[in-house]
């Protein structure tokens, strides 16, 4: 009994030293804060409002969580690092404990232009992130927030890849996923931006007043009781770029895909604008007057009852044309009447519907081609000029269809592979890159990386494969910056876009 009792006083004492080492892992932290926080020092329990001097500089170790026990802001002055990996457990998170809100992260002119956050997970905060005259680099962040997810003041930040959750719940908030004023000139691209709201609210995607932002490949999504706006410019905007955005409202409302004011130089291009909601106060693209804007290669589809696109005066380019207004009760409405090359057909999107949440969900189809109504009317049906990356005829529309080789008389016999596609990741990549290759059957490829001029600057293969290989790429005297992955087997191309952090 003794022996006993012993080991249970010596287990209890095990525990409660175990116990009492995980509570001293813990670091509080408040005022200014520089050095480097290690995950195993953490979590960083936040008691004040906290603070990078400039000059100074904070870096976050992969897999930090950093938890504001009050409603605090994170002011960088100096540089932040909070660089995470692209695994979940790996990302950086800052939260409040009890998931109530928090004022968010502010970047200030004197901060640090290579300040980074790559997978950070920042739960609401009231502006997920804020930078006033800075232009620090976010990549693949996850954002919920309450108001505004990222927010711009004369500020030319790199947004790519980032996941924008913004939620007004049931109040008559006005949310934003990203909102840029003042000579902003960021790139926004990759993102997948969702706001929702109740009644009374006016949702917006993205606000752009007297900025020129470039808005390319972006998933918007609206879901609101009240207005809904996917992308909306105020003020003079001087140059504007609008391309292979998948942009949808909901709303019985009122709803407007991409609303334009006072925008020359505006080139809006190969978007998706889908009219999902009831309201029959819906359109399309809105244009006002003292615009000028190039329009091809959209597809805009309407609820049955919306107005394709309204101008208030001649506002688009004669060179505009090659859209395809689809299920609007009125396709044009105001000064322009359409162009050379517009339609009025279904797209046959593969799976658009309300429930959609991939971009593969707004390919064109091409079921039973060659035979009659298989294949999309919008596919090879764009603006002439330079080709798809398929080397065929511009689609119209933000997804194109990757043509493989039609066969019009095929042989019973023929071999249809399966697969050929090539996967990079992490994406962007600061010293390596893993490049998964999937290919059903045996090919000769080559797999090149150009840079942004078009020059090859490595071949990393080049002859027969099959079956699935993972290749690896540590660039080496290479220069920082975006660089174009292509695999191609002589009649299909796949590229993709990786960007290679310093």
């Amino acid at each position: 009994m003794t022996r006993c009792a012993d080991v249970v006083a010596c287990t209890i004492f095990l525990l409660s030293f175990v116990l009492i080492s995980v509570a001293a892992a813990d670091s509080d932290v408040e005022g200014n804060v520089v050095g480097i926080w290690l995950l195993e020092d953490g979590p960083f329990h936040v008691w004040s409002d906290i603070e990078i001097p400039a000059g100074e500089e904070l870096t976050i170790d992969s897999g930090a969580r950093v938890l504001f026990e009050g409603n605090f802001h994170f002011t960088i002055r100096g540089r932040l690092n909070a660089v995470g990996g692209d695994q979940p457990d790996q990302h950086i998170s800052f939260a409040r404990p009890d998931s109530s809100g928090w004022w968010g992260l502010r970047f200030t002119p004197e901060s640090h232009i290579r300040s980074m956050l790559n997978y950070c997970d920042i739960y609401y905060a009231w502006i997920g992130v804020e930078c006033d005259s800075a232009s620090p680099r976010l990549y693949n962040n996850y954002i919920k927030a309450n108001n505004k997810g990222i927010d711009l003041d004369a500020s030319s930040p790199d947004i790519d890849g980032n996941t924008l959750m913004v939620s007004g719940g049931h109040t008559q908030q006005n949310p934003m996923g990203i909102c840029m004023i003042n000579g902003s000139i960021p790139r926004v691209r990759n993102n997948r931006i969702e706001l929702s709201a109740g009644p009374g609210s006016e949702l917006i995607g993205v606000m752009i007043n007297g900025s020129q932002p470039t808005i390319e490949n972006n998933w918007i999504d609206l879901k609101s009781d009240g207005t809904a706006y996917g992308i909306y410019t105020m003020g003079h905007v001087t140059k504007l770029e609008i391309c292979y955005n998948i942009i949808r409202t909901h709303s019985p409302t009122e709803m407007i895909g991409i609303r334009l004011g006072t925008s020359t130089g505006v080139r809006v291009y190969n978007n998706d604008v889908h009219l999902i909601g009831t309201s029959s106060a819906c359109t399309g693209l809105y244009f006002d007057s003292g615009c000028n804007v190039i329009l091809y290669n959209n597809i805009i589809f309407g609820n049955g009852s919306s107005t394709g696109i309204f101008t208030e005066d001649d506002v688009v380019s004669a060179e505009s044309g090659y859209n395809d207004f689809w299920s609007n009760g009125v396709n044009y409405n105001g000064h322009w009447r359409g162009g050379n090359g517009d339609i009025s057909a279904n797209p046959r999107w593969v799976n658009a519907h309300l429930a959609s949440t991939a971009r593969e969900d707004y390919t064109l189809q091409w079921n039973n081609y060659p035979e009659p109504g298989g294949k999309s009317p919008c596919i090879d049906a764009g603006m002439p000029g330079p080709l798809d990356l398929d080397r065929t005829p511009q689609d119209m529309g933000a997804v194109y269809y990757h043509q493989a080789p039609v066969n019009l008389t095929p042989r019973i016999d023929a071999a249809i592979p399966g697969g050929f596609a090539v996967n990079p990741h992490p994406n962007p990549f600061n010293s390596q890159l893993n490049i998964d290759v999937n290919l059903d059957s045996k090919e000769r490829v080559s797999i090149i990386i150009f840079d942004i001029n078009g020059r090859a600057v490595q071949n990393l293969w080049s002859g027969e494969l099959t079956g699935t290989h993972r290749l690896i790429w540590q660039p080496s005297n290479l220069p920082a910056g975006e660089y174009m992955l292509r695999l191609s087997d002589g009649n299909r191309i796949q590229t993709e876009r990786i960007v290679f952090l310093p």
